[in-house]
């Protein structure tokens, strides 16, 4: 299966289980209607971003293929500044943490269509190493079996991994990585 539909196909995975926790919170009385109205503006806008990702896979074109269409960064985005938006109580304010971290790509990645790294981001041979390993969906013990290495000492280079990368997790560790050309898609 190719990398970026898997990447797609987890992406989706995610948002359909934090539009169904939004769904659920858009009946608690403590909402204002206000709350209520974004919630459910970024309900709309995952289901729009799920039917894009379903049909948006682009052919790859060269070393770095472009993971995200223009219309999936520009509605990530937009679901991002929403999210900003509903920072009020504490229900909310837990529903928007939610969307950003699974969101969180770098704002590069949104709004340009190639991301540059400056030298200073660089990762080391070792992090490359990790970074290569992420896409197999192995452990942190996996990995570190597979490169004897602690487990510890993965979890730390995971930790500069997604500290340079600009991420919060995996998946936005990959698709950053693809788009990049610091990964291969196969």
């Amino acid at each position: 299966m190719n990398l970026i539909k898997q990447l797609h196909d987890e992406l989706a995975d995610h948002l359909r289980v934090v539009s169904n926790q939004i769904d659920s919170a858009i009946g608690d009385d403590s909402l204002d209607q206000k709350t209520r109205s974004e919630l459910r503006s970024i309900v709309a806008n995952f289901d729009e971003l799920l039917e894009q990702l379903r049909a948006d896979l682009l052919p790859s074109t060269g070393k770095s293929p472009q993971v995200f269409s223009i219309a999936i960064r520009k509605l990530i985005a937009d679901i991002l500044d929403k999210a900003k938006v509903i920072q009020g109580n504490a229900l909310s304010s837990e529903l928007a943490n939610q969307v950003t971290e699974l969101l969180s790509f770098p704002r590069e990645l949104l709004t340009s269509p190639k991301i540059k790294f400056e030298p200073e981001s660089s990762l080391s041979a070792r992090e490359r190493e990790v970074l290569k390993l992420l896409p197999q969906g192995l452990t942190s013990k996996e990995m570190a079996l597979s490169l004897f290495l602690t487990e510890a000492t993965i979890k730390t280079h995971l930790a500069s991994i997604y500290r340079k990368l600009q991420v919060g997790n995996r998946v936005q560790a990959i698709a950053v990585a693809l788009e990049s050309g610091l990964i291969k898609s196969k």
